[in-house]
């Protein structure tokens, strides 16, 4: 279960969020992707430690994020 926090946005205010993302499983997982809601507009992803990231555009707004990185089961990763 992948969890966001803040799990709120607040209108006109810049926040930082935290996409946490637990490997509940047996099998690794390698990779998640964040669809960024309309409204929402992302103005940095900083490369996280152990990790890629791409971003999707639309124009000049980031609309999506796909992290990848191997993270064994039973263990969890954290993406800003």
């Amino acid at each position: 279960h992948v969890s966001v926090a803040p799990r709120e946005a607040k209108p006109g205010v810049e926040q930082q969020y935290s996409v946490r993302v637990p490997t509940e499983g047996q099998v690794a997982t390698t990779s998640v992707y964040l669809e960024v809601p309309e409204g929402v507009t992302i103005t940095d992803v900083p490369y996280p430690e152990g990790a890629t990231h791409e971003v999707k555009q639309a124009g000049n707004r980031i609309v999506g994020i796909t992290w990848t990185k191997e993270i064994p089961p039973k263990q969890r990763a954290e993406f800003v």
